[in-house]
């Protein structure tokens, strides 16, 4: 985790949207998947950090319905347009993917993504970088890309694993990357 936590605080631009997610003041507020996902991808393979796709800030707040998470979301659109914001309130995401129990906190939303490389969250707390990684770093490290338990084969939903690896095309940009299935 040490060496992920190195990584996030040597890179200015990650630093900045962490920064800007401590702002926002969101309960168990993160910058998660893709962004730190891509960024440890591309230091790995010696490659130049680019944004490449939205940006994901998940929180957790019952208290904070869709409609005023949207606002959010809009407040982080208008305030930093550079970025493609995606904002999510975990609390309510079970309605919309519709396939399991509500989450009960950000880590537990985290776990639930497709591939264990993408579930990574990162935020400052008490001035310091914190990782969530609730699958670990290894595999993200190792440029591997393998299902989490909730898309490993015969759980009902690894066809949606298999299809995103397709769709995103990872290994055209990370010809690094190990894919398991």
């Amino acid at each position: 985790m040490d060496r992920i936590v190195g990584l996030i605080e040597n890179n200015d631009e990650i630093m900045a949207i962490l920064r800007i997610v401590e702002k926002f003041d969101l309960k168990q507020g993160c910058l998660c998947a893709g962004t730190i996902r891509n960024y440890i991808w591309d230091t790995l393979c010696h490659h130049q950090f680019e944004i490449i796709s939205d940006v994901d800030v998940v929180f957790f707040d019952p208290s904070v319905s869709y409609e005023e998470t949207l606002e959010i979301q809009e407040r982080f659109l208008s305030e930093y347009p550079q970025y493609d914001w995606e904002v999510k309130n975990e609390c309510h995401m079970h309605l919309y993917n519709g396939y399991r129990d509500p989450f009960i906190s950000v880590e537990d939303a985290i776990g639930a993504f497709p591939e264990t490389c993408t579930a990574i969250a990162a935020r400052i707390r008490e001035g310091k970088v914190e990782v969530i990684a609730p699958h670990g770093v290894e595999d993200l490290l190792n440029l591997v890309i393998s299902p989490t338990p909730e898309y490993k084969v015969g759980s009902g939903k690894h066809e949606v694993f298999l299809k995103r690896v397709k769709t995103k095309k990872w290994e055209e940009k990370w010809k690094e990357l190990v894919i398991l299935p």
